[in-house]
């Protein structure tokens, strides 16, 4: 097989590397991805109101069904249609249709919010970084972190958050009709539990590794193609185009490989969820239409039908929320990473920085009339790069005489271009 393997699956995974290979952590989002992007959101009051007001939402839905069937009912009974039960349908309503505005609002400010302020963030860390980060650091890895994590973390997150959130409830309103209306069916309860979760488990660890190997492979290609953009003269005097467009086209194939895969874990998950599901709506109406037949209400058993059959199908997507929640996170982590670089010294002019405390380098200001001669003198000059163990420069002692033509001789390796740096 002549495919290129994909990137990521390797020993390399979870520790620092070269810049050949990217890091890729493994398991479950950690924490502190989460804490950055809420820390960007910036209010945690905000943050109960927008919950308090899906959480109503869901509440709201719920009753305005509930309201529903118990109207029909009384309907069937013989009782007029515009009883105060229509009064409780049309209250419901609005709370429903109030809180989901506001929701709606107010997450779309505080995704915004949010934005601007990691933009801004992973912006002056980039920025501020250590020259040695520019030089192990292709282009296109740096690119691919302010193009696709962004649009991840800006289009993706908010709304896997919401839809986690607010698909997470359905299951419960499902549990709560079978109180009100049929408490028999909760028996199956615990088997839906187990089935679900070990299905869901098995779903998730592949496809957040399938993503995060999706994200590794996007950047290799905006790297190769800003090399090609940069060296196409080159290119073009060898008649290379060929050469140059089939390895993109297969970095390509490599990505998209990653997220044809996800896919088809996707549909897998489906197909056990969404049979599971028929199974159980069909039990639910064959036990409603002759055991419970005459001790629930007619319009009450179509309300438990409705939750019960959409149940596993609410549960699959409670699955998918999740993963698309750990998806979009998956960028997050990797803006996360981007947060915490290194920075170069903050350079004072006194001994101390801002808050009282020791700086880190206190350069010694030349006299204004530097330079005088512009001859250059180095002394015991040691330079090594970061993770070698060997100096590129050891112990150069140098003159360079002023108003003088210098030329640097020496064999491949032996610090020329060091030395210039």
């Amino acid at each position: 097989d002549d495919k290129k393997p994909i990137a990521g699956l390797d020993d390399h995974v979870g520790e620092d590397v070269d810049d050949e290979y990217e890091r890729r952590d493994k398991g479950a989002v950690k924490w502190a991805a989460y804490a950055t992007y809420l820390k960007a959101v910036g209010s945690t009051s905000l943050l109960i109101l927008i919950l308090t007001l899906l959480i109503s939402t869901q509440v709201a839905n719920f009753l305005q069904s509930l309201a529903m069937a118990s109207w029909i009912s009384s309907m069937e009974r013989g009782q007029r249609p515009n009883s105060y039960r229509m009064v409780l349908y049309i209250i419901a309503s609005a709370v429903f249709v109030i809180c989901f505005a506001c929701g709606f609002a107010l997450r779309s400010a505080t995704q915004v919010k949010a934005s601007r302020r990691l933009h801004s963030l992973v912006l002056k860390k980039v920025l501020g970084s250590k020259v040695v980060f520019f030089d192990v650091t292709p282009v296109g890895r740096i690119q691919n972190r302010f193009s696709s994590d962004f649009q991840s973390v800006d289009r993706e997150l908010p709304p896997a958050l919401y839809f986690f959130i607010f698909c997470l409830m359905n299951p419960i309103s499902t549990v709560v009709a079978m109180i009100v209306t049929a408490p028999v069916l909760l028996a199956a309860l615990p088997a839906i539990i187990i089935y679900d979760v070990s299905v869901a488990r098995t779903y998730i660890a592949g496809a957040r590794e399938m993503k995060r190997l999706s994200s590794l492979n996007k950047s290799p290609i905006y790297d190769r193609f800003s090399e090609t953009l940069n060296g196409l003269p080159v290119i073009r005097s060898f008649q290379a185009e060929t050469f140059c467009e089939r390895q993109i086209s297969s970095m390509v194939d490599t990505s998209i490989r990653c997220d044809r895969t996800q896919q088809f874990s996707f549909r897998w998950l489906g197909i056990r969820l969404e049979t599971f599901g028929g199974l159980l709506g069909g039990a639910t109406a064959v036990l409603l239409a002759t055991v419970l037949f005459k001790s629930v209400d007619p319009a009450l058993s179509g309300f438990v039908l409705q939750y019960a059959t959409a149940m596993c199908f609410m549960v699959k997507y409670v699955v998918q929320c999740m993963v698309n929640l750990e998806v979009s996170m998956n960028g997050m982590e990797r803006l996360h990473e981007y947060s915490n670089l290194e920075q170069e010294p903050v350079y004072h002019g006194g001994g101390t920085g801002p808050g009282g405390e020791l700086s880190v380098v206190t350069p010694q200001e030349p006299p204004p009339s530097w330079p005088k001669h512009g001859e250059i003198v180095a002394k015991n000059l040691y330079v090594r790069y970061p993770k070698t163990p060997k100096p590129v420069l050891n112990d150069l002692c140098f003159r360079f005489p002023a108003r003088t033509k210098t030329g640097i001789v020496g064999r491949t390796g032996a610090g020329k271009s060091t030395l210039t740096l």
